[in-house]
Formats: C-alpha cells, sequence, structure tokens
C-alpha cells in the first residue's frame, strides 16, 4: 500500500513540473502575443486598471491546471522505472522554461523576439 501511495506523489509531483513548463510557456506566448498584436492585447485586458498582466496570468494560470489533470491522467499509467525518466525530464522542462521567462524580462532580449513576429 504504501508503495502505491509514493507512485501517486510522484506522478502528482511530475505532472506538477510539466504543468508549470506549460503555464509558463503559455504566459511567455502570451507575453508576446499582446505586444505583437493589439487586438490580443485588448481581448486580455480584463480589467482596465490591471491592463493585460490580468489575462495572462487568469489563461496561464487556466493552462497550468488543464495540463496539470491531463498529465496525470497520462502518467498514472507509467512503472517506476518510466516515472524516474519522466522526472528528471520535467525537472529540466522546468527550469528551461523559468530562464526563458527570467530572460524575457531583459530589453535586449525581449525586443529582437518582439520584432521577429512583428
Amino acid at each position: 500500500m504504501v508503495k502505491k501511495e509514493s507512485t501517486t506523489q510522484d506522478v502528482k509531483s511530475i505532472s506538477s513540473l510539466y504543468a508549470g513548463s506549460v503555464g509558463i510557456a503559455v504566459y511567455f506566448v502570451l507575453i508576446v502575443a499582446s505586444e505583437v498584436s493589439e487586438p490580443i492585447k485588448k481581448v486580455l485586458d480584463f480589467y482596465p486598471a490591471v491592463g493585460p498582466l490580468l489575462g495572462k496570468f487568469v489563461f496561464a494560470l487556466a493552462a497550468f491546471f488543464v495540463a496539470k489533470y491531463l498529465f496525470i491522467g497520462t502518467l498514472g499509467n507509467l512503472d517506476k522505472k518510466s516515472l524516474g525518466k519522466h522526472e528528471k525530464t520535467a525537472a529540466m522542462w522546468f527550469v528551461a522554461s523559468s530562464i526563458l521567462i527570467f530572460l524575457l524580462t531583459f530589453p535586449p532580449v525581449f525586443g529582437p523576439i518582439v520584432e521577429i513576429f512583428k
């Protein structure tokens, strides 16, 4: 019984890392899209006092929860060895997406990315 419980906890943890990566990626895309397209910026502007930041956050959070639900369902049928491989991969994707979103805060990185899509 303890082995099954730890596997369930592993699936939830790995799913959270994957879902966090998806949420960050959605946030990244929305940041760039709102700078490139005025209609997208208007759609994301739910509350004028906050601006499009609230819309970006809401969509990224929704993507996180949808991805977590899907990853729990997908990873729940794997054996312990496969979960170990997914644990390393999920951690790598989460760190990579976190570094990407951190670098996006710097104008020398953000500017050229936006210019590519204009």
